[in-house]
């Protein structure tokens, strides 16, 4: 019993349930506006719900396999949902797993056409393929700074109008306006997550708007070029023992940042997992570092965190020229 408890956690991590907001927001969007009009039917919102979180579940899983053979030289740091790197799951297992999910949102597509048109038929067919062929395959489109374009249009317009088609029997212009804001929204996610693995994509050669524009000033001056950037800095010292102070309140949640019980178990491990320029700390110090000596530093506005809460209006106005011709650091820690 223990070891299917342990299995089931495992398979759990690796389906990433932390990303199934994004398939969710879309089928509840489209489900919403669909009610509204008293077009509503719980079994068939059910079922589309069910089928849009499997085959976002199935794309988790083509990532992890399709991630591993990319990137497992790198010795980069481990993120929980690593599990062919962290040895919980064989490779070859999480692609069955890939494909048993597909099988059921397949399933789950068939009856949901049956019930409405062929023009669904064509939104599946597309689904699947790109989800499939986000990661795999042997032109992954995520590598050719696609990704952004296929999320936004799949998770926004595509998946919202859709979900009202499967209620309403009907595509409506509408359900497209009320999409956009979901497919920037879920486009938005994937863009910070892009931001994190900028410096490993580069060194893989995968092509994303981070890596084609960089997640730097320089794309911020050319469409706003009179504007400022506000960063809200901390003691890392004090960032690094507020964490520590936090997981020993509750060491149980421990594993949620530490993938690896070597790096969880002493606090010499957790600071410097934490401090890797791949994790929470550490990517965000080394963002700013690279951003305030870089040659946009005019750019910047440092302020401390606590002067942000109390008053950063004050705190501009008291310094307009240092606010508008160089980076001012309200205070230095």
């Amino acid at each position: 019993m223990a070891s299917i408890a342990a299995s089931a956690k495992t398979w759990l991590v690796a389906a990433r349930p932390h990303t199934l907001s994004a398939s969710v927001v879309p089928v509840a969007v489209g489900s919403a506006l669909a009610a509204a009009q008293g077009a509503f039917s719980w079994h068939l919102f059910v079922l589309t719900l069910a089928g849009s979180v499997l085959v976002q579940i199935g794309t988790n899983f083509t990532d992890e396999f399709a991630d591993h053979g990319a990137t497992a030289s790198l010795h980069k740091y481990l993120a929980p949902h690593k599990v062919i790197a962290r040895g919980l799951l064989s490779g070859r297992a999480v692609k069955l797993g890939a494909a048993v999910v597909f099988g059921v949102a397949t399933l789950i597509g068939v009856y949901l056409v049956s019930r409405t048109g062929w023009p669904l038929l064509v939104v599946c067919l597309v689904s699947l393929a790109a989800a499939y062929g986000y990661s795999a395959g042997p032109l992954p489109l995520g590598d050719l700074a696609l990704g952004e374009a296929i999320v936004f249009v799949l998770m926004g317009p595509v998946m919202v109008m859709s979900t009202v088609y499967v209620q309403t029997a009907q595509w409506q212009a509408l359900a497209l306006w009320y999409s956009l804001p979901v497919g920037a929204l879920v486009t938005a996610i994937l863009i910070a997550n892009n931001m994190r693995d900028a410096e490993e994509d580069r060194l893989i050669g995968r092509r994303t708007l981070v890596t084609v524009f960089g997640a730097k000033l320089w794309t911020l001056e050319q469409f706003f070029p009179d504007a400022k950037v506000i960063c809200c800095v901390r003691n890392v010292a004090w960032i690094m023992d507020s964490f520590e102070c936090a997981i020993r309140r509750n060491p149980l949640e421990v594993s949620r940042l530490f993938g690896d019980d070597s790096v969880r178990s002493t606090v010499y491990g957790r600071v410097e997992a934490l401090g890797h320029r791949n994790h929470l700390v550490g990517s965000a110090w080394s963002a700013l570092k690279e951003a305030y000596y870089g040659e946009h530093s005019e750019k910047l506005l440092l302020v401390e965190y606590d002067l942000r809460v109390t008053g950063i209006h004050d705190t501009v106005r008291a310094h307009p020229e240092r606010a508008s011709t160089h980076s001012y650091v309200i205070q230095e820690r």
